[in-house]
């Protein structure tokens, strides 16, 4: 069976793990094809999976729709009558997403002829935006099926993309990664069929490598964008600054907001205490996980209602048996248990935050028993190998079934982990 996975770019730094599901669904048996609408955001063959096939698509080929849409109609009147009740009455949730989801109509269409000469038996957009536009407009233009995946920005941002309803109710299987995404796509779609498959690691890495510091170091990992809190990261380090506690801050990402917080760094008088590294490769990423005595997660809900589902830092966190703080965030509260797993803190109250990172700083004892749990919970729910298992049943069995309105009658997937 041949799946083609459709991203917008790949292979990404920031999106690892895509990498690791597609290989580990790979290696079950499946067929795997990329098709990455933008291309591919870094060189590096060694993060394409064995046997994986890349089609990275070139948006010059868009010119051929000049001929490829009339082609397309002609062959299919009925395109017209259904694009133009698809689109009737809505609005689009922002310029972004108007654009995300033109790539993806243009995409099908300059893409189709190739297509109906593969031997792809299902389309997956792994993003409920552009990429599952793609993939349920080739769906229909060749008579197969499509799934798609729905988890953070695709939901929520704007209130989630703007023909996302139609997709999820169009979508022979909804991939998502975590419980409240599950409750919240069931709320939307109630008979839509949500396959709860969290990411995962391939391995656990050797806790021998873990160093010792002699300044207390936290560790964050995240794009420098709204939701990830990041301005109230500085804010506490002042704080604990201005109580004489010494540490070292280190944030490891790229984004729009770096240039404003490295102001804020240097207004707060921090530029000692918080490193802002910029992104790294996944190896270099590891080694400061090893050094590091604190990782801190601090995700929110921003003004655009963007938000974080299970962020992967937090499990790898936990692979390294380090004590994670995290906000109350849904997701994250899933992995993040409160004194078991993990330590929940609010972000947005400064003293409280300031005070539980030197109690923790103070309680090795503590932050080992922490980190030992999350390790343990990774090992019980985010290894790709197992959560792979999921996905390529769905794959299998809601592709292969005998009619749409009986896919699910007979098939039975966690919706809790």
């Amino acid at each position: 069976m041949k799946i083609a996975y459709i991203t917008y770019q790949y292979p990404t730094l920031s999106q690892t793990f895509i990498q690791r599901e597609i290989k580990s669904v790979a290696a079950l048996g499946l067929e795997i094809e990329v098709h990455a609408m933008r291309g591919r955001a870094i060189p590096f063959d060694h993060f394409i999976p064995p046997g994986v096939v890349i089609y990275p698509f070139s948006l010059l080929r868009l010119w051929t729709l000049i001929y490829k849409i009339p082609q397309e109609l002609f062959r299919d009147p009925a395109l017209i009558v259904r694009g133009i009740q698809f689109l009737q009455g809505k609005r689009w949730r922002g310029f972004d997403d108007f654009l995300i989801n033109l790539l993806g109509i243009g995409f099908a269409f300059a893409t189709v002829d190739r297509f109906r000469q593969s031997e792809v038996d299902h389309y997956h957009g792994v993003w409920a935006t552009g990429m599952t536009t793609a993939a349920a407009l080739l769906a229909k233009m060749t008579g197969k099926r499509f799934s798609m995946g729905a988890h953070a920005f695709d939901l929520y941002r704007h209130g989630g993309d703007s023909f996302l309803k139609e997709k999820l109710a169009r979508a022979v299987f909804i991939h998502t990664t975590t419980e409240a995404n599950v409750r919240y796509l069931r709320h939307l779609v109630p008979q839509s069929n949500v396959i709860l498959s969290r990411r995962g690691l391939e391995s656990l890495p050797d806790l021998s490598l873990k160093k010792s510091n002699s300044c207390f170091t936290i560790l964050s990992v995240a794009r420098l964008v709204p939701k990830k809190g990041l301005e109230y990261q500085i804010k506490i380090c002042q704080e604990l600054k201005r109580q004489g506690f010494p540490f070292i801050h280190r944030i490891i990402g790229e984004g729009t907001l770096r240039d404003g917080l490295q102001k804020e760094i240097e207004a707060a008088g921090l530029q000692k205490e918080i490193q802002l590294l910029g992104a790294l490769s996944q190896k270099e990423v590891q080694e400061y996980y090893a050094q590091s005595d604190l990782f801190w997660h601090t995700g929110l809900v921003d003004a655009e209602g963007d938000r974080d589902g299970l962020p992967n830092v937090i499990p790898e966190a936990f692979s390294w048996g380090l004590c994670v703080l995290s906000s109350p965030t849904p997701g994250a509260d899933e992995a993040v248990l409160h004194g078991e797993t993990g330590w929940i803190s609010d972000p947005r109250q400064i003293e409280s935050t300031a005070r539980a990172i030197q109690e923790l700083a103070v309680n090795q004892e503590l932050r080992q028993k922490l980190g030992e749990e999350g390790r343990r919970w990774v090992e019980a729910h985010f290894m790709s190998s197992q959560n792979a298992m999921i996905l390529e049943k769905a794959f299998r069995e809601f592709s292969l079934s005998a009619s749409l309105e009986s896919v699910g009658d007979h098939l039975s997937y966690p919706t809790h982990q």
